[in-house]
C-alpha cells in the first residue's frame, strides 16, 4: 500500500503507517525546518527506507512527483475550530489528483460543536471577583473576542454548562462530492437552555470520525479527559441573564 501523509510535522503518522505495514509512505511537509526534523526522526526510528519526505505543499505536487497515486491518505491538518488549516480544500484537491478512486482517508470527516457555558471569573490574589461575571465579555477582560481553553482542566465551580452540545456542521470529506466540499452553507439552530446562569461564552470544538465505525472518534471537547493537543475555542459574548423553570 502507498500511503500519502499531508502535513507530516514530526513524521509520527507516517511512521505509524510504516509500522502497520505500508510498503511505501510519501510524506509532505511544506516547512523546511520541520521537514528536516522529520527526516532525522524517521531515520532514528529506522524507517528511512520506507518513508520519503518531500518539502512541498500538496497542491503543488503532481502525480509523477508523487510516484503514482496513493491508496490511503492520512492527515492531521485541523486547528481548534477544525477548518483553519484548510483540510476541506486540501483533501478535495488530493482526491482529484493524488489518490486512487475510493482511496481510504483518515480521518474521514468531523463534526463541529458549540457548547453554551457560564465561565466564572477566577479569584485574584485570594479575592473573589464573582460580580465581574456579568461583565466577562471580549471588551472587558479579554483583548480578543475569542481565546483557547480546556474546560476539563478548570477547577469545579469555575464554570457551568448551560445546555447540551449543539452540532453546528458535519463534514464527510472522504466520500462527499469533491466539488461540494468547500461550499459555503448556513443553518439556523435552536439552543435549548437547561440550567439557569449567565451565558457569556460558547466553546467550539470538534469530533473527528476516523472510519466508518461510529465508535472510532476523537473529541477535542471537554468530554475528552486525556486531551493534550487542541484547545476548545472560546467565543466570548455579551452575557444574557438566563432563567430556567421546570
Amino acid at each position: 500500500m502507498h500511503v500519502l501523509d499531508i502535513g507530516t510535522g514530526s513524521g509520527l503518522l507516517s511512521m505509524m503507517a510504516a509500522r502497520a505495514g505500508a510498503g511505501r509512505v510519501t510524506s509532505l511537509e511544506m516547512v523546511p525546518a520541520l521537514a528536516a526534523a522529520a527526516r532525522h526522526i524517521v531515520g532514528v526510528n529506522g524507517y528511512a527506507e520506507n518513508i520519503n519526505i518531500l518539502t512541498v505543499r500538496s497542491d503543488e505536487l503532481d502525480e509523477q512527483a508523487l510516484g503514482g497515486k496513493a491508496d490511503l491518505l492520512v492527515c492531521e491538518i485541523v486547528d481548534d475550530q477544525l477548518l483553519g488549516e484548510g483540510v476541506l480544500s486540501t483533501v478535495a484537491d488530493a482526491r482529484r489528483r493524488l489518490l486512487k478512486p475510493g482511496a481510504t482517508i483518515l480521518p474521514r470527516g468531523a463534526t463541529v460543536y458549540a457548547l453554551a457555558v457560564e465561565l466564572r471569573v477566577p479569584s485574584r490574589a485570594g479575592l473573589s471577583l464573582d460580580d465581574m461575571n456579568l461583565f466577562w465579555t471580549d471588551q472587558a477582560l479579554c483583548p480578543r473576542a475569542s481565546t483557547g481553553t480546556k474546560l476539563q482542566q478548570h477547577p469545579p465551580g469555575s464554570y457551568k454548562v448551560l445546555a447540551a452540545p449543539l452540532a453546528l456542521f458535519e463534514f464527510d470529506w472522504a466520500t462527499s462530492a469533491v466539488n461540494s466540499l468547500c461550499d459555503a452553507r448556513s443553518r439556523r439552530l435552536d439552543l435549548v437552555i437547561t440550567k439557569s446562569g449567565v451565558l457569556n461564552a460558547f466553546l467550539i470544538y470538534f469530533r473527528l470520525h476516523l472510519d466508518e465505525d461510529p465508535a472510532n472518534t476523537f473529541s477535542s471537547g471537554p468530554d475528552n479527559l486525556d486531551l493534550t493537543a487542541w484547545d476548545q475555542n472560546t467565543r466570548l459574548c455579551p452575557p444574557q441573564q438566563l432563567g430556567w423553570h421546570e
